[in-house]
């Protein structure tokens, strides 16, 4: 007999990634911690490929594996909030479908949720290999934008309580930015002014076959990330300094690093948009004084990055490959 509300939801948005999809399930499904304390949502943007039957495949053995596929390509942003709606857990965790679980991660979030079910602070899943897990109890949000800084915008990172999550008002205010976990957390955090930030490394990335992408990378992750966070802002809650420090620390190297990736070492992995990517750069951040100093070392350490790992790397691999056995 399944539980009605189960204690954990994993809420899978996904389209086309049946191959990825698949290890994704699996990982959690033979996780010895997975019970009826454990719901998983699949909901499946109208994929083409065979996603439907790699779901099925595993909920016709277990009532708490549920799938959803919607009539139309709703959007990636729009199934992400659909995904969570779904969920009927106490609490609801996002998670990618090319993230599998690591061993121990289920039986650590389940934990997690029955010691902090009562006063339910706002959870946030920092991807670390610290072992034993790190646990810090952070007030100040400036704190844990300056750890974070552009790490934030992943949303493995987080999960809502289902009371929280449902007692939001236009839950879709910021669905056309890419960035509405983020929006999310923020109000359950000015709800709340207690993170429970934990440092644990719950999943690992698999490689996928579909190309990510078709935005303005650039475009989308200068002006629409920290945008968000000028509410805090104008609530006394967060520094703008704070904000300018993640822009010159992380936000500029970053996009600097990926413009130089995509233009210089794609190898068809990315489909991501960079049209006026360096007006952009300069748009969003050219009017600090630090500006053309940031960007001279980003571009200069991103092409040393590239060369070596793009070009150099292989060489010498192939060249060790073709020396003669001894």
């Amino acid at each position: 007999m399944v539980n009605k509300e189960p204690l954990l939801s994993i809420c899978i948005p996904t389209r086309n990634r049946a191959d990825v999809l698949n290890q994704c399930l699996k990982s959690i499904v033979e996780d010895p911690e997975f019970s009826d304390d454990v719901e998983i949502v699949v909901s499946d943007n109208c994929s083409t490929d065979n996603t439907k039957d790699v779901v099925i495949s595993y909920s016709s053995n277990n009532q708490n594996i549920k799938y959803f596929r919607n009539d139309s390509d709703v959007g990636g942003d729009r199934n992400i909030l659909l995904s969570l709606e779904r969920g009927t857990g106490t609490f609801l965790k996002l998670n990618n479908d090319y993230s599998i679980f690591k061993e121990g991660a289920l039986g650590f979030l389940l934990h997690e949720i029955k010691e902090n079910i009562e006063e339910k602070p706002v959870l946030y899943f920092h991807k670390s290999n610290n072992y034993p897990c790190k646990e810090e109890i952070i007030t100040d949000f400036n704190d844990i934008l300056k750890k974070e800084k552009w790490s934030m915008s992943w949303i493995g990172s987080y999960g809502y309580w289902k009371d929280d999550f449902q007692n939001f008002e236009e839950r879709d205010r910021r669905i056309n930015t890419m960035f509405q976990q983020v929006d999310w957390f923020i109000r359950s955090f000015k709800k709340k002014k207690k993170i429970l930030y934990l440092s644990k490394d719950l999943t690992t990335r698999l490689p996928f076959n579909a190309k990510q992408g078709g935005y303005n990378f650039i475009e989308v992750h200068t002006k629409n990330y920290l945008i968000q966070f000028q509410e805090l802002v104008s609530e006394g809650l967060l520094q703008e300094k704070t904000i300018e420090y993640v822009k010159k620390e992380a936000l500029l190297p970053s996009m600097v690093s990926w413009l130089l990736k995509i233009k210089l070492a794609n190898k068809g992995r990315f489909s991501y948009l960079t049209e006026n990517g360096w007006k952009i750069l300069k748009r969003e951040f050219g009017g600090y004084n630090w500006y053309y100093r940031v960007l001279l070392k980003s571009v200069l350490k991103s092409l040393y990055v590239i060369t070596k790992t793009e070009y150099i790397k292989p060489i010498i691999t192939k060249f060790r490959k073709n020396l003669p056995k001894t």
